[in-house]
């Protein structure tokens, strides 16, 4: 399996590619608390973080451990979310589904819509068998969308993750290319 990377669009989305130049946008997102509730991640700093970041990103995509996508409203620039497979595992068609999405944008069904354009890239292309998500327990608007898209919780793990001197709890959600379109 090669990761290849393709612009997708939806109703209202583009899908592409991240660039440098999306830096202050993607800074917005991963410095907003709204949006780091629920990641236990540190707020990014500054522009050079974000870039750094990205490149990450764009690196992982020639390395074939991940796939990328920038979120934006069709005919717009500006970067308004993230999605992606990372923690790719070729060997077991498998991968981690990861997504963010500035709050000027939730509830619009945003999320949905690019989740499930990236499924079908997944299972369709990428001929994934299966497609992970690894969410906090509480985080109710992530476990939503995933049960909507047939996610089935299949692990809680007690206090596995640790940020700030401070055990919280995971949920694993997977969801089979045969649950994302039943026969």
């Amino acid at each position: 399996m090669n990761l290849i990377f393709t612009a997708l669009e939806t109703e209202r989305l583009t899908l592409d590619e991240m660039r440098l130049d999306d830096a202050q946008d993607v800074l917005n997102i991963r410095s907003n608390p709204v949006v780091l509730t629920y990641l236990g991640r540190d707020p990014m700093k500054d522009v050079e973080e974000a870039r750094s970041w990205i490149q990450n990103g764009l690196n992982s995509m020639i390395e074939q451990t991940g796939i990328n996508w920038a979120i934006r409203e069709k005919n717009q620039n500006r970067l308004i979310g993230l999605i992606g497979f990372w923690k790719v595992l070729k060997e077991r068609n498998r991968a981690e589904i990861g997504y963010s999405l500035h709050p000027d944008f939730h509830r619009l069904g945003y999320m949905s819509e690019a989740i499930q354009q990236v499924l079908e890239y997944g299972f369709d292309t990428l001929k994934f068998h299966s497609v992970q998500a690894e969410i906090d327990p509480f985080n109710d608007p992530s476990r939503g969308l995933l049960e909507k898209m047939n996610f089935k919780k299949e692990a809680h793990f007690t206090e596995n993750y640790l940020y700030k001197d401070e055990y919280t709890d995971s949920a694993i959600y997977s969801l089979l290319e045969r649950w994302f379109r039943p026969k």
